[in-house]
């Protein structure tokens, strides 16, 4: 099976922040962040649609109802709610990760993500074949 020239792209985001409770929910300019954020990743090329991650608790149903009012994607697999990586796993099974030539992960407090900046890092994930890792953070320098 030939791979796809698409991403899959996941923003991981719940209610249940530790520092900051229901933070993806805050306003900016009268809108949930949440929102600014995956009006943001609209602009993004190449991806397929951005869906957002959250963990199966109640604290995350009024999240997932904003998103699916306002035409986005969410998904809560049946996992803890801490099992990040078990998320993602069983998102890019049920979005068809075989056929996407990646994952690009947003976090659901990032409210100024740039999509320029994310096509950029696809043009260069692209122009590169052995490339197989991509960040935009400092968390490697």
């Amino acid at each position: 099976m030939k791979i796809g020239n698409r991403f899959l792209l996941f923003v991981q985001a719940r209610m249940e922040s530790t520092r900051l409770p229901g933070k993806v929910m805050l306003p900016i300019l009268d809108q949930p962040m949440i929102l600014h954020i995956m009006h943001r990743l609209s602009e993004v090329d190449i991806i397929g649609v951005p869906v957002v991650l959250t963990a199966d608790t109640g604290y995350n149903k009024e999240l997932m109802c904003l998103l699916s009012r306002h035409g986005h994607k969410s998904l809560a697999p049946d996992c803890p709610s801490e099992d990040v990586l078990t998320r993602f796993w069983i998102a890019t099974e049920q979005f068809g990760g075989k056929d996407y030539k990646g994952i690009i992960r947003v976090t659901g407090d990032c409210s100024l993500i740039d999509p320029y900046l994310i096509n950029q890092g696809i043009s260069i994930f692209n122009s590169k074949p052995r490339l197989k890792y991509f960040s935009l953070s400092n968390d490697f320098a």
